[in-house]
């Protein structure tokens, strides 16, 4: 999946997104290393249901459900 692709489904606000992914760059994450972090990331984000994101970003804390 294109890097267009993979912000479309992610909730992180676009400069977030981009630090975490320059910062992995820079530090020697490979290509495939970095597409497979992302798709498990997202695999997570998308699998987590929208109560407990809820519930997790008005507390900081993630809920043991998570």
């Amino acid at each position: 999946m294109g890097e267009a692709g993979i912000e479309a489904l992610c909730e992180l606000d676009p400069v977030t997104w981009d630090a975490m992914i320059d910062a992995m760059k820079d530090n020697g994450v490979s290509d495939a290393m970095l597409g497979a972090v992302c798709a498990q990331a997202l695999a997570t984000i998308n699998a987590t249901p929208v109560a407990v994101r809820d519930e997790w970003l008005a507390t900081g804390v993630k809920p043991s459900s998570a």
